[in-house]
């Protein structure tokens, strides 16, 4: 048996365990480790129904205990310069949006679909994005409207 091993995540060779008795393709630093770990996770996702069922109901717990906006306050409270740097982005995307000067910014920061409040003798309504560098996805659907 070989004495060294070529690591699978950052490729340098390095002495063999002497613990690990066959198949170690790691080295010890802890980036390679997280990444063996994360490769055996979604290894064991693809193969185990229940582990993925089991990986599912904590995420959802998780979110159920953060929700997205307490975590989104949260991470601009401790990375402030994060918020700077993005509200300077934020500024630049707005300046290169406004070559059209009769757009509202705010309506480019919004999801584009948008139905009628009141649909009009049961026609059929193609709903498109407004092309317009939208910051916000925008998907484009068919509907049939009916009047009840």
């Amino acid at each position: 048996m070989s004495l060294t091993i070529t690591c699978c995540h950052c490729g340098l060779i390095v002495p063999r365990n002497p613990r690990i008795k066959k198949g170690q393709q790691y080295c010890s630093a802890q980036a390679c480790q997280n990444a063996r770990i994360e490769f055996w996770r979604k290894k064991k996702r693809i193969s185990s129904k229940s582990f993925r069922n089991k990986c599912k109901e904590l995420d959802k717990n998780w979110h159920m205990k953060r929700p997205a906006h307490d975590y989104q306050r949260e991470y601009r409270a401790k990375n402030p310069d994060y918020v700077v740097r993005n509200r300077e982005l934020q500024k630049i995307r707005n300046k290169n949006n406004r070559q059209c000067l009769s757009t509202d910014i705010r309506k480019k920061i919004v999801k584009s679909n948008t139905l009628p409040r009141y649909p009009f003798d049961g026609d059929v309504y193609r709903i498109i994005p407004y092309r317009d560098k939208k910051i916000v996805k925008s998907n484009a659907f068919l509907v049939r409207m009916q009047l009840l």
